[in-house]
């Protein structure tokens, strides 16, 4: 169970409220840090660092009151202990390599169309996999507990049905209408149900 809030209307301000953002930001970017597969070896990577440096950029609220600004720098370099561990994090090479990418205009926001967009596509794209996937389970589950309501009995042909499960599976998947591999014993079923 979590905890009850208490009083969610008291909300920190100033030095305590940039360190909860703070500690967020570290969390949020050590997290995906940490999902990339084999994420230690690219530690002294450039491209590593000018991707933890553009996460910032766009984690980071831009502020108008220069006591509460957060340095963006430091922020990495404390990303960087965190994720790496501090003996492994040479400080004074990552501060070089984020003033060069800074110099550069490497580091920068990514456009709002840009932005828009691949949320669009990565919306549609988890819409169309989740409209898939449960279709052909709706489908597949009907078509077998139709089959199994029309012969009535469950253990002489269970192997029989999950074949022809999984034959109306492929032919979803694939759209073709070639049945590839398809036994004597599962013709006579589908012949049989047929004819009923």
């Amino acid at each position: 169970m979590s905890e009850p809030v208490i009083c969610p209307y008291v909300v920190p301000k100033n030095a305590l409220s940039r360190c909860i953002d703070k500690n967020n930001i570290v969390v949020k970017v050590v997290a995906r840090l940490q999902s990339i597969p084999n994420f230690r070896e690219f530690k002294d990577s450039l491209e590593n660092l000018l991707y933890i440096c553009v996460l910032v950029e766009h984690m980071v609220k831009p502020s108008k009151n220069l006591k509460d600004k957060i340095d963006k720098k430091l922020l990495v370099l404390e990303i960087m202990e965190k994720a790496y561990g501090s003996s492994n994090v040479n400080k004074d090479v990552i501060s070089g390599n984020i003033d060069f990418l800074h110099e550069n205009k490497r580091i920068k926001k990514v456009s709002m169309i840009n932005y828009i967009c691949g949320s669009l596509s990565e919306w549609f794209n988890r819409k169309i996999l989740w409209i898939r996937e449960n279709v052909l389970d709706y489908f597949k589950n009907k078509f077998y507990d139709f089959i199994l309501k029309r012969i009535g009995i469950r253990s002489k042909y269970n192997m029989l049905l999950l074949n022809i499960t999984s034959v109306i599976e492929t032919l979803v998947i694939t759209k073709t209408s070639v049945l590839i591999g398809i036994n004597k014993e599962l013709l006579f079923l589908i012949y049989f149900l047929l004819l009923a």
